[in-house]
């Protein structure tokens, strides 16, 4: 058997592969549709905070928010808690955009998940869970 770290990781490459032909369609890049999505779940987060959950560094994440905010995907504001700090939120045009993006997530999961009963389905999430927090536990050496 494969050890685990290898099958999360390939199963995690193959939906983000998935996902990355699915919205080249809609005009996203993996990048830019992982942004929306993670903004409608959090709308007003920091640039930081961005920068920290997609692992790209401020400046990436300066470029990457400089042209969605040129297509009038997210606007800026700033921190009303801290003037060096912006805040980003995803303007009212892209909520229909995000809600089909969320749906092909959905779908695509539904999709890859067929094989398996509602409570295998289930189980796999939570033990997935499980295992997410087990490691953002661990010490970070």
């Amino acid at each position: 058997a494969l050890p685990i770290c290898y099958l999360v990781s390939e199963v995690g490459r193959l939906y983000r592969l998935a996902l990355d032909r699915k919205m080249a369609q809609m005009g996203f890049a993996r990048s830019e549709w992982w942004l929306m999505v993670f903004l409608s779940r959090i709308d007003g987060c920091s640039q930081q905070d961005l920068a920290d959950v997609t692992d790209l560094g401020k400046s990436a994440i300066t470029k990457l928010l400089d042209k969605l905010e040129q297509r009038g995907i997210v606007r800026r504001e700033p921190d009303p808690n801290d003037g060096r700090s912006k805040r980003v939120y995803l303007t009212e045009s892209v909520h229909g955009m995000v809600q089909q993006i969320i749906r092909d997530v959905d779908d695509l999961e539904t999709a890859s998940l067929a094989p398996f009963s509602d409570a295998a389905a289930s189980q796999l999430v939570d033990m997935l869970t499980q295992l997410r927090e087990r490691l953002l536990s661990l010490p970070q050496r």
